[in-house]
């Protein structure tokens, strides 16, 4: 009976132990793009949305290829379209 006794105290004390811990806040990625619902930034920097291709080209760097529909940034894994819009600005991001 006595053995039952501490078994049951040492279960509810490790219980209770281990929910009174305190657990570290996630830490922020390291990340070059942060994506929130009002913006789109790469290295601190807010992308262009709805800019011309030079104002693209000024924050990504000079672009890998260009598709004929598009402008394809192959090591960021980003590409712009701005042929919809008679290539006065980019409509759309990838």
């Amino acid at each position: 009976m006595r053995n039952n006794t501490v078994l049951i105290f040492l279960l509810g004390f490790c219980s209770f132990y281990t929910q009174c811990q305190t657990k570290e806040p996630p830490k922020p990625m390291d990340t070059e793009f942060t994506i929130t619902p009002c913006q789109i930034t790469y290295k601190g920097k807010e992308f262009p949305l709805g800019k011309p291709l030079d104002a693209w080209i000024q924050l990504l760097g000079t672009y890998s290829r260009h598709t004929g529909r598009g402008y394809v940034w192959d090591s960021l894994g980003i590409a712009i379209n701005d042929w919809e819009a008679n290539h006065e600005y980019v409509k759309e991001l990838y």
